[in-house]
């Protein structure tokens, strides 16, 4: 047996039965104690969403027919004090003006015709139109924020920000009227929402603001970002890293649990730097909304890899900066029937993909209030608006009482 050892030793290297037998622990270890194959959402996560993910960040460029794919050149939290750099990122926050769009939902089977509906006014918004002076009597709402303020996957009429509007307005007193604008942009992240802040959002006079920046930040791997045909590192990493990190990316090797675990440690060298970007940006955005003497709403929502603890430093309630977090509003509600008759009515779901039916999962939040693995649904959104119409009703959020 020694004798046999040594020639396979000879023959295929060290290094090589050193990552064979790695490999293989990692995949015994994944066999016995990951409970995540039992789950239905970890099963269409890892078998159909990522894998859509990663063909979506990780393509060639093509020839774009919507506006809505990651905005590869500009998201980075990094350089806000560069004019040139902030125009750009303003122009490519906004939407093109005055459109209407069917759009694929690029995380559901295309197979399934999962589209949804969006159309942007005369500023740039997902929104109707609207008038630059505020009607008289109005209190305007200026939204900013990442997929779930935009609605990914849902209807224009179906974003929380159209359901806080219609829920606000349904029980305001009489002379008041409400406007919630949508300026949700998906793949946004903080530097977006502070060029739209510094770039047009005062000329629309607000009374308030609203924004959930995180959602994306700390997925964003080294900064990667969208040159000519291939994603280039901003910050390049060392050349043996590039090479293993090159091969790790080759379909023959994805496949790898070693190049799974290694693609995640590459990830995670910046996460404390991306984290302070994020949270440098969010001061600067706070900053400009306190010399406005404008209040604002701080959302954080299930999903995020930003923690809720992290966004609780931003609460400043005596300066009129309110942190909410939504995650607890849908996990911790009651899930009535009727929600759950209409997320199984439907001829298609998110779970359809991998055979999963009413009968075999228990309603929980995490699938009954989501239109695919990762984003909300039409159903999460309704809770969210009217939630968030009774704390703004509760908190009596208005400018003049911002100190």
């Amino acid at each position: 047996m020694v004798w046999i050892a040594r020639v396979v030793l000879r023959v295929i290297g060290l290094p090589l039965v050193v990552l064979i037998l790695a490999e293989g622990m990692l995949r015994g270890f994944q066999l016995f104690s990951d409970s995540r194959a039992k789950s239905p959402f970890f099963r269409a996560m890892d078998e159909k969403v990522q894998p859509r993910i990663d063909r979506q960040w990780l393509r060639l460029p093509r020839n774009k027919e919507h506006p809505f794919e990651p905005p590869f050149q500009v998201f980075f939290n990094s350089g806000y004090d560069e004019p040139n750099r902030m125009r750009e990122i303003f122009e490519a926050t906004r939407l093109p003006l005055g459109q209407t769009w069917v759009v694929p939902n690029f995380l559901r089977n295309p197979e399934e015709n999962t589209t949804f509906r969006v159309t942007s006014n005369q500023f740039g918004f997902r929104d109707t139109e609207r008038t630059k002076k505020k009607p008289p009597g109005t209190f305007r709402i200026i939204a900013l924020g990442s997929y779930p303020t935009f609605g990914h996957g849902v209807n224009d009429d179906e974003t929380y920000a159209y359901r806080l509007e219609k829920t606000l307005n349904s029980r305001a007193p009489k002379g008041r009227r409400y406007e919630v604008w949508n300026g949700g942009r998906q793949g946004g992240t903080a530097i977006m929402g502070l060029s739209r802040l510094e770039g047009d959002v005062m000329d629309y006079d607000p009374d308030l603001l609203i924004w959930d920046f995180g959602w994306i930040e700390l997925y964003l791997k080294r900064d990667f970002a969208q040159t000519g045909t291939r994603r280039k590192r901003v910050r390049e990493l060392s050349a043996l890293t590039q090479i293993v990190y090159d091969g790790c990316i080759m379909p023959e090797w994805k496949v790898l649990l070693l190049c799974q675990r290694f693609r995640e440690l590459i990830g995670s060298l910046d996460r404390s730097v991306a984290l302070e970007s994020w949270e440098n940006v969010n001061w600067r955005m706070i900053e400009f909304a306190k010399k406005q003497k404008l209040p604002v709403l701080i959302l954080h929502h299930a999903g995020v890899a930003i923690p809720a603890r992290q966004y609780q430093k931003f609460n400043d309630p005596d300066q009129g900066i309110h942190f909410i977090d939504t995650e607890p509003i849908l996990r911790d509600r009651p899930i009535s029937k009727e929600d759950i008759d209409r997320f199984w009515s439907k001829e298609t779901n998110w779970l359809s993909e991998i055979g999963v039916k009413r009968e075999d999962v228990p309603a929980t939040p995490e699938i009954i209030y989501r239109t695919d693995a990762i984003q909300y649904n039409e159903i999460a959104f309704r809770i969210m608006g009217d939630y968030l119409a009774e704390e703004i009703e509760k908190r009596r959020l208005d400018p003049r009482q911002v100190n």
